[in-house]
């Protein structure tokens, strides 16, 4: 082959590589940009009724509708309308004003969190997750009423109220009445107590709350509970080193959505409990359709 030729089909194979590079980006370009078009739209859609609209500058994790998974996202989802059902949806904010964590509606203020608040400690994640996900139609009033009933319903606290002892190593629970945070607490203490181990978890709460003691260890239907739980709180009870896992979880309910709210913070917040469960039900509430 002479070297013409092989200059020309050098040539050739260089522009075929250039041309699949031009496409590819061209290809890349038009995705991520339509990516960024998607993150930048607000999450829309209903939960049990109430129509909401969703800024994406709070959006956290990706909303999950009904019938879906997060975990297993369509490839091709369906346009979403106020009509579209929610499941659930996470937001991630700053306290002490539960300003979006992106500070702007836009999405290329991703970083200046770091300029105005560079602590995560200060950041509090909310997941709002409806009521009766995957629940049979016929049961949505049983659990509506036992909501208004009892309120808030954690299997592991009322396990540990039953008992009085951690199931997994036999601490007992010292049960007392936080002044400071006006909550009611239960405490692990003996000779595991500051052990890491699943359940070794201190309960705060607030109302009034009595399980009353049957043949079954895990019978807490709704016959066998008096008073109400307006609130609940777990937190680590061990001598957790490293401060990332150091955090509590807040439960409660908002019925006129028909949802459990779930804040996760750092436990140095937690003195701070009511207003955040205050301001965080507000922001919630101030994402319904009618409120635009």
């Amino acid at each position: 082959m002479s070297d013409r030729k092989i200059k020309g089909s050098l040539l050739k194979i260089v522009l075929i590589v250039l041309l699949i590079i031009l496409l590819g980006g061209a290809v890349f370009y038009k995705h991520d940009k339509y990516k960024r078009y998607i993150e930048l739209q607000p999450t829309v859609g209903n939960m049990n009724g109430i129509e909401l609209t969703i800024p994406a500058s709070f959006r956290g994790y990706s909303p999950e509708y009904k019938g879906e998974s997060v975990w297993r996202p369509l490839p091709d989802p369906p346009e979403r309308t106020h009509k579209s059902k929610l499941d659930s949806f996470h937001l991630v904010v700053i306290r002490p004003y539960m300003e979006n964590h992106k500070q702007k509606e836009n999405m290329a203020a991703r970083h200046a969190n770091k300029k105005i608040n560079d602590s995560a400690k200060e950041k509090i994640s909310i997941e709002v997750q409806t009521l009766f996900e995957n629940k049979p139609s016929e049961s949505v009033k049983g659990i509506i009423a036992d909501s208004k009933a009892h309120g808030v319903y954690l299997y592991p606290f009322f396990d540990a109220l039953k008992l009085g002892y951690t199931r997994q190593k036999q601490d007992d629970y010292e049960k007392k009445f936080d002044e400071l945070l006006k909550l009611n607490v239960i405490t692990p203490i003996g000779p595991h107590a500051h052990e890491v181990y699943s359940g070794n978890t201190i309960y705060y709460w607030d109302g009034d709350v009595r399980i009353y003691p049957n043949d079954d260890p895990l019978d807490y239907l709704p016959h066998n509970i008096k008073g109400k739980v307006n609130t609940i709180i777990e937190c680590p009870n061990s001598n957790i080193k490293v401060s990332h896992y150091d955090r509590c979880t807040q439960y409660y309910e908002i019925p006129e959505l028909g949802a459990r709210v779930t804040l996760n913070y750092d436990r140095q917040m937690l003195p701070y409990w009511r207003d955040m469960q205050q301001k965080s039900q507000s922001l919630i509430l101030s994402f319904k359709h009618s409120a635009h």
